[in-house]
């Protein structure tokens, strides 16, 4: 009996062992996980800091000018951009004005004589009010020109978006969209900030 009393014995203490090491192994697995979600998160939080206070600076350019010409907002992209990587994964910076609906006609009338004899608020339709991104978008590249008109504010999520910074004066982060400049192939998801410049009254 005596060997069959150390075999069961010797078995009970290897479970025992494998429980432990499999307990052992799956603590750390989640801290490891838990770790790396840390991580993740904190590397997004730092990522929309950078974003805003890009943002916070394109603000201060508009509040510090009367008439922000296409030249000064490219030079202002290429001084943040230079030797940096602060814009990195951001699709573009741009200002998109505010349009009442009695001023669209006279709004499209003179884009159009800055250069752009095509130039149309789009999607089409009566609506009480407009947005558009107009020229003043960076790098103005042809994707990002395929927003150049777009009214931003004719989209229920970023509508939602807007309204929550116009109202706030602070940033806003806008739900998943569909960005307008994606095409077809490779097509990303991707989310817009916000913030608000006002006009003196």
């Amino acid at each position: 009996m005596l060997p069959w009393i150390i075999l069961a014995s010797g078995l009970l203490i290897t479970a025992g062992i494998s429980e432990q090491a499999r307990r052992f192994s799956a603590q750390e697995h989640l801290r490891i996980e838990s770790n790396l979600l840390d991580n993740v998160v904190d590397a997004i939080q730092n990522k929309l800091e950078i974003d805003i206070s890009v943002l916070g600076s394109l603000a201060g350019l508009f509040n510090a000018s009367s008439q922000v010409s296409r030249s000064e907002f490219s030079t202002f992209y290429q001084t943040i951009t230079f030797n940096t990587r602060e814009l990195q994964g951001v699709q573009g910076i741009g200002f998109a004005r505010w349009i009442p609906a009695t001023e669209l006609t006279s709004f499209e009338r003179r884009i159009r004589t800055e250069g752009f004899p095509d130039f149309v608020v789009r999607p089409p339709g009566p609506r009480q009010s407009y947005s558009a991104i107009v020229e003043l978008i960076e790098p103005f590249d042809w994707r990002n020109q395929r927003a150049f008109g777009y009214d931003m504010y004719s989209e229920s999520v970023r509508r939602e978006a807007m309204q929550r910074a116009a109202e706030s004066g602070r940033a806003a982060l806008s739900g998943k969209v569909r960005l307008v400049q994606e095409t077809d192939e490779d097509l990303q998801r991707g989310a817009l900030i916000y913030l608000p410049v006002y006009a003196d009254q």
